[in-house]
């Protein structure tokens, strides 16, 4: 999964309980679904960078999966036919999961103790005044300030993790976050979701703002290799995607856009795919209008670049200016826009 877009996709929910148990387990997922009678329902989870999909049939409104998962996980429901999804926990011996084919989104879930949690992350957000115009600051540090309240209180649940991973790594606040990570439980570093945090801290001693960009090269679809350092002199954004990521496919018209317009004026483009399915690459590069330096040696999240990186979901990306020193990171809809607007005035 793609833990910076989940949260929006879990819809609000009920009051606080118990944490999961740490040790894995079965866990059976019972669904009602109106509107979708002898449909497909699939069920996804990732652990480890492997996804796992599992299929059932709607009989009488209903579906069952019966699951073994190492540990409590985030499943991602979704309907043959339908463009929505539900992003959900499974956590415990009988999650409920109800919901209507036509509005997937607002799916009813019960009895998760880790779904409860995250749900009481949006009671903090609530608390923090509206913003008042883009780029208000004010909304900003009380967004963080949400978030550290929730990490502190929640500790002891994966969704404190997660929150800690999307809302403070990556940003600048490094060592904030380390505060915070120290605060997890041990059974909650240890998760899946714990780890990534670790790992990604870890990353962030050698790719943050103001270090250097690591060096690396990968080959184009021809063979030939292509080093980072050969765009020196050019700002170059070294973007991180797939052909599977939905979310990255999402962000490709305005990156065309901006390299439409900002190529003549020292701006560049790296595309590296974290593909292990070659055609499937470069058809999606082709039909997204990538036209500039696509590289990928296939291996997915099992390559160098990856763990050099830090990358433990997509989509990230990496703002380089003349000099090869990191400048920004991960950004997002019209921020990309914005920041080179201000580098090239």
């Amino acid at each position: 999964m793609f833990i910076a877009t989940l949260y929006l996709l879990l819809s609000a929910g009920a009051a606080l309980a118990a944490p999961a148990a740490d040790s894995s387990k079965q866990v059976t997922v019972q669904g009602n679904i109106s509107g979708a009678e002898g449909d497909w329902v699939y069920l996804s989870r990732e652990f480890n960078f492997v996804a796992t999909t599992d299929s059932a049939r709607v009989q009488n409104g209903q579906f069952v999966f019966q699951l073994t998962l190492p540990e409590p996980l985030i499943c991602t429901l979704h309907v043959s036919g339908s463009l929505q999804m539900k992003a959900f926990w499974a956590d415990s011996d009988t999650v409920s999961v109800t919901v209507a084919k036509q509005a997937l989104h607002a799916a009813v879930v019960k009895g998760s103790p880790e779904q409860e949690a995250w749900m009481a992350y949006s009671a903090y957000l609530n608390k923090v005044p509206p913003r008042k115009a883009p780029g208000d600051t004010a909304f900003a540090h009380g967004l963080d300030r949400a978030a550290e309240a929730f990490i502190r209180d929640y500790r002891q649940y994966r969704a404190a993790a997660m929150i800690l991973h999307d809302r403070f790594l990556g940003k600048g606040y490094e060592a904030q976050a380390v505060a915070l990570y120290k605060q997890l439980t041990p059974a909650v570093q240890k998760s899946v979701y714990g780890q990534r945090v670790s790992s990604k801290l870890n990353s962030e001693s050698r790719t943050g703002i103001g270090l250097m960009a690591p060096a690396f090269e990968l080959p184009d679809s021809n063979g030939v290799m292509h080093n980072i350092t050969a765009f020196r002199g050019k700002v170059l954004l070294i973007d991180f995607w797939a052909s599977w990521c939905v979310p990255c496919r999402k962000e490709n018209p305005g990156l065309v856009k901006a390299y439409a317009q900002y190529k003549s004026r020292g701006f560049d483009i790296m595309s590296v795919s974290l593909d292990s399915n070659k055609p499937q690459w470069l058809a999606a590069a082709a039909k997204d209008g990538l036209t500039w330096l696509q590289v990928s040696d296939l291996k997915a999240y099992n390559g160098p670049v990856p763990v050099m990186y830090g990358l433990n979901y997509l989509p990230q990306n990496v703002l380089v200016d003349r000099e090869g020193k990191i400048i920004a990171k991960n950004l997002r809809g019209e921020k990309v826009a914005e920041i080179l607007a201000s580098l090239f005035p």
